[in-house]
């Protein structure tokens, strides 16, 4: 088991909702991990605007949580990748994308 002290951060995808990660959040606190979720809309602002407020997000997760994943779907991956490249980072852990779209 991961310790208690770590913590996944949730993204949903295009024209979603943070509750479609809920289930995948209960899994995880079973896990003993901390969850989180961060929530926009898909359906209005660039990719590159999201993907800002998004990185601001994380710097605060990696000031305060220690070590931090990322569980991401469909667009809330390219929103991390675009993300974390713009951020500054030194806890980030791993990074798992569902279905990301990355040939468009």
């Amino acid at each position: 088991m991961k310790p208690a002290n770590e913590t996944v951060v949730l993204l949903h995808g295009f024209a979603a909702h943070w509750m479609v990660m809920a289930p995948l959040a209960v899994y995880l606190k079973t896990q003993r991990l901390k969850t989180r979720y961060w929530t926009f809309r898909s359906t209005s602002g660039s990719v590159a605007d999201i993907a800002k407020g998004f990185g601001s997000f994380l710097e605060s997760i990696d000031e305060e949580a220690g070590r931090f994943h990322v569980v991401a779907h469909s667009m809330g991956s390219i929103v991390t990748r675009l993300a974390v490249q713009q951020a500054s980072l030194r806890n980030l852990g791993q990074m798992v994308f569902l279905a990301p779209p990355n040939a468009g």
